[in-house]
């Protein structure tokens, strides 16, 4: 999902660097609606896939790792974002 994430980006700032040299040029811009509509669309999946990853790197440590070595903030900062 990561890739797919970074992927989205990058096709992002392609269409940016077309849109700028087609202005330059003094070409009608295109919309790249397609592109736009799958960030989108995608938007949740990649997220809830984040949320998914960050909990399974940690969850070990919160209920067989030592108690002391919790941290509360952190802890609170990924059940916030999970219950979002």
């Amino acid at each position: 999902m990561e890739k797919l994430k970074s992927d989205l980006e990058s096709t992002e700032q392609e269409c940016e660097i077309i849109n700028r040299r087609e202005k330059l040029l003094n070409f009608r811009q295109t919309k790249f609606t397609a592109v736009a509509n799958l960030k989108t669309e995608m938007a949740p999946f990649i997220t809830l896939w984040s949320i998914a990853s960050n909990f399974t790197k940690v969850y070990e440590g919160w209920l067989y790792g030592p108690f002391n070595e919790l941290d509360s903030d952190k802890m609170d900062d990924l059940i916030t974002d999970c219950i979002k």
